[in-house]
């Protein structure tokens, strides 16, 4: 039997493990329960850095060989239970635990906790409104999807094959549901839900952010009223260029330079799209970084990634972590006044960083604000591209041990660019560059480059 690791978490209680498993014939979810005293244990072994066990790391710590005996242990289980693929329901769950050296495994319908995650999950047309609903939208169900790779992103983000086809699940399970439990879980489906409204109804298109998905993705045909079915994620067309920071990664490795040309195409793109989700939708994106940006087919940028909960420290703008809140000067100036918080703590985001998201009250308020703090994002972002930094996968976040500054490595950028991107990341807001003139010196960089006679 051939088997694959989704996703493994630590449940939220801090006392379970919990596994996400493809096989080619159903998706399974095990669950071992970790108790400190018995530290020889599997599960104890697996995981003792997140529980705080004792037990020194062992060689199962790498995530190849982790995966790999995390199969082996299930498949121990699954066979001393005598299982087959009839047994599964989308609410079972494997649950596994040693027994005199023996992983032995109990298959059990959680229907209340299944049912928990049902009744939070809405039909389209409450997640999308009435007045958006597209006529005769495409809806899979959740059940058709097999699991080719896990992807990197919030939530449940996997390459899948539905039929022939190669497609992008995005969107959230039971799994997550789980392993969040039902306060923190409640984020993540806001989030899914805003991603499916910015994408389908909020944002006008543009060529270079990503496209309403091909289809919806419904819980489970099984489960769900056929005129109301319960939206649990999207598909989206499968890039198989992958992401800009995939691309720098590449470059870094082969000791290439990406050239000018190429730079200042996807610098221009990506002003052009922030900007018009800016001027057009009078939205925001919150979370520009390379990982966030796919290549298509063409080598042209696309903006991936719309839900709004969370930012990557390093390109988040400094007044922006939530510690501020800002004004408008009452002397007639169009300068911002930005005012330390002191009052008890502020939370709205319990699945990311800040805490304190302060994007949507200041697009409220003072959207001057938000464009200030995103054209930060983009000089920072920027900065990543023209210095070809790669992904410090160690870091606990992407790129937050970074610091801006150019190496000899940088010779070949222009001057003019190195002081487009340090008017992007004044410290000042109000001394930023504004996002229309940004997106105007991109524009004009690349059409000389374009216009440019080739050399030989």
């Amino acid at each position: 039997m051939a088997w694959l690791v989704q996703e493994h978490a630590i449940g939220n209680t801090g006392d379970k493990l919990l596994v996400l498993l493809q096989h080619t014939k159903f998706r399974l979810i095990a669950c071992f329960s970790l108790n400190a005293n018995v530290p020889a244990n599997f599960e104890n072994r697996l995981t003792a850095p997140d529980v705080g066990l004792s037990t020194p790391k062992l060689s199962i710590y790498s995530e190849a060989t982790r995966n790999e005996s995390i199969i082996e242990v299930v498949k121990e289980a699954w066979d001393h239970g005598q299982y087959v693929s009839n047994d599964i329901h989308p609410d079972s769950i494997l649950h596994i635990r040693t027994l005199d050296g023996t992983s032995v495994g109990n298959l059990v319908r959680e229907s209340g906790k299944f049912n928990e995650f049902r009744s939070i999950l809405r039909p389209l047309h409450q997640v999308l409104g009435a007045d958006t609903h597209p006529n005769n939208p495409e809806i899979v169900g959740f059940e058709e999807l097999l699991t080719l790779e896990p992807l990197t992103g919030r939530g449940s983000c996997r390459k899948v094959s539905v039929g022939s086809e190669t497609v992008v699940y995005k969107g959230v399970s039971f799994f997550k549901y789980l392993a969040c439990g039902a306060d923190a879980f409640q984020y993540h489906l806001q989030a899914c839900y805003r991603e499916i409204q910015m994408v389908n109804r909020i944002i006008p298109p543009h060529p270079n952010i990503i496209s309403p998905p091909k289809a919806f993705v419904s819980l489970d045909t099984k489960f769900d009223d056929p005129k109301a079915r319960l939206i649990c994620g999207t598909l989206y067309c499968y890039h198989r260029n992958g992401s800009l920071a995939s691309r720098i990664d590449c470059s870094v490795e082969e000791k290439t330079r990406i050239s000018l040309s190429q730079k200042a195409k996807w610098c221009y793109q990506l002003s052009s799209a922030i900007h018009h989700v800016h001027s057009e939708a009078c939205a925001w994106h919150q979370d520009i970084k390379p990982p966030n940006l796919l290549l298509d087919d063409d080598d042209n940028l696309l903006v991936i990634d719309w839900e709004q909960c969370g930012a990557n420290s390093f390109v988040l703008a400094p007044e922006a972590d939530g510690s501020f809140d800002v004004t408008s000067n009452d002397q007639g100036s169009n300068r911002l006044v930005y005012v330390r918080y002191e009052g008890p703590q502020r939370v709205n985001n319990l699945i990311g960083e800040p805490k304190w998201n302060v994007f949507p009250t200041w697009m409220k308020e003072q959207p001057k604000a938000v464009e200030l703090a995103e054209v930060y994002s983009l000089g920072s972002t920027m900065w990543l591209l023209l210095e070809q930094v790669p992904i410090n996968r160690d870091d606990v976040e992407d790129y937050c041990s970074r610091t801006i500054q150019w190496s000899d490595d940088s010779m070949d950028i222009p001057q003019s660019w190195k002081d487009i991107v340090a008017a992007c990341v004044k410290e000042d807001p109000n001394e930023r560059i504004g996002m229309k003139e940004l997106l105007s010196f991109w524009k004009g960089a690349f059409e000389d480059l374009e216009a440019a006679p080739a050399t030989s």
